[in-house]
């Protein structure tokens, strides 16, 4: 739970950079390679699913 002076999480979508308005769910894709655990977050589930086809936004 985020408190009062906390730094949210995700704040741009990993796919387009579309920022994230605070207090809101996104769509979260989890990845698990080589034993470490990765979190992506996504403004929608159509950045989610063209990000997830393989159309990664390079940064």
């Amino acid at each position: 739970m985020e408190g009062e002076n906390s730094t949210p999480f995700f704040t741009t979508c990993d796919h387009c950079d579309e920022p994230f308005e605070p207090g809101t769910s996104y769509p979260v894709v989890t990845d698990h390679d080589d034993g470490d655990v990765e979190l992506y977050s996504f403004c929608d589930e159509s950045c989610r699913d063209e990000w997830e086809g393989g159309s990664v936004n390079p940064s």
